[in-house]
């Protein structure tokens, strides 16, 4: 009989897998409550706990990722009017501005539209005080957007909240043309990682699983 006996060749690879697994689940078991600890230290001080694992998921990613994150999550929040006031940062206006000009009228790529310049990162044109409400402003931006202008021409001036309000009604209005999911509303393809985990010339050493 060649069936897997206790003392056969087979059974020995067997158990030793079995015994191998097992002291690698009470190592991470032992690790969970060593992190756990260290939350409950950091909780007794008045750190934010959930906080602390934003970060450290964040620290996981490299410089592009971590870009590209944040890129996404203010455009989307912008899509939904969830931006409270506070414009689009600089990775989602870049993001945004990488985008192909759409003619509005045929719904396809316009090379020869003729923008004005990106303005740089930051800055904006300055113009008169304009007397309107916000929910205008919002409107606005919508109008832009289907007029085929950059998120970049944004003309209210940083710390208006008429501001957040244009890129609001721009991000929304993104979405609403039928032609699926914006290019700006997806993530870019990422690099295949090839190194190794634990490499510790990663930076990623014992931490990875921290979070």
């Amino acid at each position: 009989m060649n069936g897997i006996g206790h003392n056969s060749a087979a059974g020995k690879q067997l158990r030793s897998f079995i015994e191998r697994i097992e002291y690698v689940n009470g190592e991470i078991a032992k690790r969970n409550s060593d992190r756990t600890e260290i939350f409950l230290e950091a909780k007794a001080l008045g750190f934010c706990g959930k906080t602390m694992r934003e970060i450290l998921r964040l620290r996981r990613m490299s410089e592009s990722e971590r870009q590209e994150a944040e890129a996404l999550l203010e455009v989307y929040k912008g899509a939904l009017g969830m931006l409270d006031g506070t414009p689009l940062g600089e990775f989602a206006r870049k993001k945004l501005s990488e985008q192909p000009k759409i003619n509005p009228e045929t719904g396809e790529v316009d090379e020869n539209h003729d923008t004005p310049p990106d303005l740089p990162i930051g800055e904006v044109e300055q113009t008169p005080e304009i007397q309107e409400t916000v929910e205008e402003s919002r409107e606005k931006g919508r109008q832009a957007a289907r007029d085929g202008l950059k998120v970049t021409e944004n003309p209210y001036p940083a710390g208006d909240a008429k501001r957040a309000a244009w890129d609001e009604g721009w991000c929304e209005e993104q979405g609403s043309d039928g032609m699926g999911i914006p290019t700006a509303w997806r993530r870019k393809e990422s690099k295949p990682d090839n190194s190794k985990p634990d490499d510790p010339k990663n930076g990623n050493g014992g931490n990875s699983g921290a979070a």
